[in-house]
């Protein structure tokens, strides 16, 4: 989470902002780019609102996973759940989204 760890809260909102920047008009992400906005940097280097940020990205992230699991379910793709990047891989494959 940004502001979790020592270093550069403002800096690692910045960085964060710029590698979602190409996303911006995704409108699955239409909520995540409206909540990044309401981050602010303190006077102190510390952030506000980016805890509430983190459990949406948290929650969002949780969502696209059961709904990953859930094509995997229905199109009986012979795939190990517990591996999930590897599977992601494999999906893409399957459907020639590669």
């Amino acid at each position: 989470m940004m502001g979790e760890y020592d270093g550069n809260p403002k800096q690692s909102l910045l960085k964060f902002k710029e590698k979602i920047q190409p996303l911006k008009h995704n409108p699955y992400l239409l909520q995540v780019n409206f909540m990044l906005e309401l981050i602010k940097v303190n006077t102190d280097n510390t952030l506000e609102g980016a805890a509430s940020f983190d459990s949406l990205v948290d929650y969002y992230q949780m969502g696209y996973q059961l709904m990953i699991e859930g094509w995997v379910k229905a199109y009986k793709i012979p795939f190990d759940l517990t591996q999930n990047i590897e599977d992601y891989r494999n999906i893409k494959k399957f459907f020639g989204w590669e």
